[in-house]
């Protein structure tokens, strides 16, 4: 047989090619025929398979056409699942990427990836192939069936409760402790079931988020999708009270279990991703091309973010991609939060700083969760002038004189952590023991609001209760530190425990990976691990934390990454002190089930959007005000000449 040569696609109406899998038993060829669609007339009905490809290595064939004198070579678990799902008697008509699209047309594969999602979308079912049976996956999933029909989960509000059966009857919750105290073969099963690689791969949170119907199997096993991530929110959500059994029913692979186990969840949550937090949410997952951490993602994005067009081109390297789709984000909004996601490296740099590594983890978490506004919401004011250099302008507020890396992986215990940072202060003079009183309650105030980087229980309205109040974090501080007098943990109230636990939770969680820094004002802060002496603490326009910009000669800046310096969070290096009556919070509008940016009026005690200080400068605000009025905000158009004729010492950067 010869290699079959594929026909061109039209350029318009979203042309697809089908897939008609011919009928047969297990051990007969494949065979196949190709079917020209277009997705916007009357598309035959077809099912679309979400699979993995699989190694490269000893491909098989799958033959094309009736007159079977030509054959495409595929994966082994392309064709194994080309197998396993074909019907005996009849043809089934289904969208399989690795054969409906000319892989080696490069235009092709970039036009068939911008329709991808419509693909998955219109698809009358979504055949979710994890592999041949194995390692007793039939039993797994029918555990999984199980508890999934008798719970029903709201994936909005994140609740679950109880089924109803058709004749009104409520289903008991299932009782986990069956499965984890007497079923050591079951727990092993659901172990290698969520091993199966389909659950660690980019493409598929695309084909399953936007499947209106969809079927999940191993073999000839196979259950409804609701069904599945049902269950699975149950078992997260309980698991942690089977620890124990766990343990002994793993042999130490516990842990391993409930970290898939949570990547499991995110599959399942189905949620949108913003751009300018792509990087977190995608780090510990798969795919072969790099440039693909940017496309496979494009239809998960908020509508809001898919408005900025992006388009896949498979001619463009993995830089060219990120890079324009920085530029795509920072034109499109106006704002320069993308930065939140770069984080300098050692070794050699082939991308602009200020242009984030989707193909990477960030070595720290980003700050985030804490109200931030440290450019006013302030325009971005920047000019792309070629050759790799994004010029910016914003203001330095501080130099670093001193960097000293965090060192709590060894800590076992909440007052380790907590005097192994405040010892690295410390070292540098920042609590002189012999200043005053009222000196050093402010330090520890400063020194307990950055390693938590702003976020307490106050700090959001409603107030959160996973959070730890401020006042009690810093008595609490003072004591473990003894700063005013000795207690021992033991001797700490049950709910003064309770916040400690919050608190290192958080400090953990930001200071990982990070180091202190001092700077030649005497102010202290966090930064990323690659922070040096020289780097300069700066407020971008458009960018609503402070970022690090490392100065490589009197023109040129490298962006180091996202930073924390207490009291600068709120527009003060722009517009001064934020008024003693107000209060920066993160405010949730239940409506819109979002966080906003607010101010707390602590005399009216309402909720208020507009910023006073904005009325110092020579500008009119008469539109904002009307969006303030409504509780809404957009960023606000500014002309350096204003900033500068209020003797504010903007300057222009350009990143590189």
């Amino acid at each position: 047989m010869t290699k079959y040569q594929y026909d061109g696609l039209p350029e318009d109406n979203k042309p697809v090619r089908l897939l008609s899998l011919g009928p047969g038993d297990l051990a007969e060829e494949v065979c196949v025929e190709l079917i020209p669609a277009l997705l916007t007339g009357l598309t035959p009905s077809y099912e679309a398979l979400s699979y993995v490809w699989g190694s490269p290595k000893d491909p098989v064939p799958v033959v094309v056409g009736r007159a079977r004198k030509h054959n495409l070579m595929v994966t082994q678990n392309l064709g194994s699942a080309l197998r396993g799902l074909r019907h005996r008697n009849v043809p089934r008509v289904l969208w399989v990427d690795a054969i409906c699209i000319n892989q080696s047309d490069t235009a092709e594969r970039s036009s068939q990836v911008a329709i991808m999602g419509d693909i998955y979308c219109l698809a009358t079912r979504v055949v979710i192939w994890l592999g041949n049976e194995g390692n007793d996956s039939a039993s797994a999933l029918g555990c999984l069936e199980s508890v999934g029909l008798s719970v029903k989960v709201d994936w909005i509000d994140y609740s679950i409760w109880p089924n109803v059966l058709a004749d009104g009857d409520e289903l008991e919750l299932p009782d986990l402790s069956i499965i984890f105290h007497h079923g050591r073969r079951l727990v092993n099963a659901l172990y290698h079931l969520f091993q199966r690689e389909w659950f660690e791969r980019l493409w598929i949170r695309q084909e399953i988020g936007l499947a209106k119907n969809a079927v999940i199997g191993c073999g000839d096993k196979s259950i409804q999708w609701e069904t599945f991530r049902s269950a699975i929110f149950y078992v997260y959500t309980a698991v942690a009270k089977y620890r124990s059994e766990l343990l002994e029913s793993l042999h130490n692979r516990d842990s391993m279990f409930i970290n898939r186990l949570k990547l499991l969840y995110t599959v399942c949550d189905h949620k949108t991703y913003l751009l300018d937090c792509l990087r977190a949410e995608i780090s510990q997952v798969k795919c072969t091309d790099p440039r693909d951490r940017i496309y496979a993602s494009l239809s998960l994005l908020h509508p809001a973010h898919q408005a900025m067009g992006i388009v896949p081109d498979y001619t463009l390297t993995t830089s060219q991609v990120y890079k324009k789709a920085v530029l795509s984000f920072i034109n499109h909004w106006n704002s320069l939060a993308i930065l939140f996601q770069c984080e300098l490296r050692d070794g050699p740099i082939t991308t602009p700083t200020w242009v984030p590594d989707w193909s990477t983890a960030t070595l720290a978490n980003a700050i985030s969760g804490a109200p931030s506004n440290a450019s006013a919401y302030f325009e971005a004011i920047i000019k792309y002038r070629g050759d790799g250099i994004l010029n910016a302008a914003g203001v330095v507020v501080a130099t670093i004189m001193e960097v000293r890396p965090i060192h709590i992986d060894n800590c076992e215990s909440f007052e380790d952590i907590i005097r192994s940072l405040w010892n690295t202060l410390k070292s540098e003079g920042a609590n002189d023991a012999k200043s005053p009183r009222n000196d050093r309650r402010r330090q520890l105030e400063t020194f307990c609001d950055t390693i938590c980087c702003g976020l307490f229980g106050h700090t959001t309205i409603p107030e959160r209760d996973d959070l730890a109040d401020f006042e009690t974090s810093v008595r609490l501080m003072a004591v473990l530190l003894g700063l005013e007098y000795r207690v021992s943990s033991e001797e700490l109230g049950a709910q003064d425990a309770k916040t400690w636990e919050k608190y290192v939770s958080r400090a953990k969680e930001v200071c990982q990976n990070r180091s202190f820094f001092t700077t030649s004002q005497g102010l202290i802060g966090l930064a990323p691990i690659a922070a040096h002496a020289g780097d300069e603490v700066c407020v971008l326009l458009g960018c609503d934390s402070t970022i690090l910009l490392r100065p490589i000669n009197d023109y040129l800046h490298q962006v180091v990454g996202q930073s924390y310096m207490s009291g600068i969070n709120t527009g003060e290096a722009l517009l001064g002190p934020l008024p003693g009556n107000l209060r920066a919070v993160n405010y949730y509008d239940s409506t819109a089930q979002a966080f906003y940016f607010a101010y707390f009026n602590k005399q009216s005690r309402k909720i208020e959007f507009r910023d006073p200080r904005l009325y110092t400068l020579s500008m009119d605000l008469s539109y904002h005000e009307q969006l303030w009025e409504k509780g809404g905000f957009q960023r606000i158009k500014i002309e350096l000449d204003v900033l500068r004729g209020s003797n504010i010492d903007v300057k222009t950067f350009d990143l590189v």
